[in-house]
């Protein structure tokens, strides 16, 4: 099964947890998208944030304080890690309207 491996580098971004669960509301097959999130919070606060996502099997994070953060190249990198083979892979930002690019391809 083709599957697409979606990066998003958020830095303290509120509407990453809309962006992920749009995706998998609109998609034919949510279950041929997977995440890799590289989510840098500055609160404990906005670490607790992304708790709807924490859950979700297709979804992995890696969660890192604002303070430790070097740019949104260094986090990019970081979301590369988390690819497990996927066939396709996507980068988007933490706000982007999904609806296109998941109804395009699924």
């Amino acid at each position: 099964m083709d599957t697409i491996f979606i990066q998003i580098a958020s830095y303290r971004d509120r509407e990453l947890v809309p962006t992920v669960l749009d995706a998998l509301a609109q998609a034919a097959h949510p279950e041929r998208l997977s995440f890799g999130i590289c989510w840098q919070y500055q609160t404990e606060e906005e670490l607790q944030y992304i708790e709807p996502l924490k859950n979700l099997k297709n979804c992995r994070i890696d969660a890192v304080s604002a303070a430790q953060s070097r740019g949104a190249c260094w986090a990019r990198s970081r979301t590369q890690k988390l690819w497990r083979g996927e066939r396709y892979t996507l980068q988007i930002d933490s706000h982007i309207v999904t609806n296109f690019l998941v109804k395009s391809y699924t």
